[in-house]
């Protein structure tokens, strides 16, 4: 069966005609970077050039919402970047996609919203950024100075939102509970004070230790069990 083939895209090829494809379908493959490849055999083309063919054939009808099931499952490093790179520009083309997978490492960089399931229940669901920004206001955060770790200690232990410090050399450790503009506030402190701070960042969650916050569940169990939600548009 090529890619021209009726029973491929059944309503997008006009009857009476079926070695033509429609004006929608040729859109979709060329959407999908398949232009060039309508006559190849489908069973020849590649897993990736695969997955790009079944998202063609499921954006025909212009749906609202795309769903798809583990996308990435069974390709390639390269056909894996090439099919995220394909979303993240549908997405920016006003398709909003829905995207379920357990590989949550991958979708770190696609999703802007989240759903997280377990054991059948939503436990949390939201923007992605306003989500891990409050479980990142939990973790210390991480300064690392070339001079003056002394002062800079003692400037951290005056501020009253620090609960708790811990040195390693030149980098420290603070537990900070102010907002973005009082961290700003903070690191514009030690620098008038003439300490040279090298980086001053909070620490920050992966999308995987977030999963794992919300289920609090060990590692390996969630490698099991786990479901995962994911929005993009």
């Amino acid at each position: 069966m090529s890619l021209t083939s009726p029973k491929l895209w059944v309503v997008a090829t006009p009857l009476g005609n079926p070695g033509d494809l429609s004006p929608r379908a040729r859109e979709v493959l060329e959407m999908v970077e398949l232009s060039g490849k309508e006559e190849q055999m489908v069973d020849s083309l590649s897993r990736g050039i695969q997955q790009r063919l079944c998202l063609a054939r499921a954006m025909i009808h212009k749906p609202k919402l795309l769903v798809l099931d583990e996308p990435n499952s069974g390709l390639d490093p390269r056909s894996r970047k090439d099919f995220q790179l394909l979303l993240q520009r549908l997405a920016r083309e006003d398709y909003t996609i829905l995207i379920s997978s357990h590989i949550l490492s991958e979708l770190a960089d696609l999703c802007t919203s989240i759903g997280v399931i377990n054991g059948g229940v939503m436990v949390q669901q939201g923007k992605l950024e306003n989500i891990m920004l409050a479980v990142d206001s939990s973790n210390p955060l991480r300064i690392t100075v070339l001079n003056q770790v002394p002062k800079a200690l003692e400037l951290l232990r005056q501020d009253p939102q620090v609960s708790r410090l811990s040195v390693d050399e030149n980098k420290i450790a603070a537990w900070f509970s102010g907002s973005r503009e009082e961290e700003a506030y903070l690191l514009q402190k030690l620098v008038d004070a003439g300490i040279l701070v090298v980086s001053f960042a909070r620490e920050h969650n992966s999308l995987e230790s977030l999963f794992f916050h919300l289920t609090g569940e060990t590692e390996q169990k969630s490698r099991n069990t786990e479901t995962f939600g994911n929005t993009i548009g």
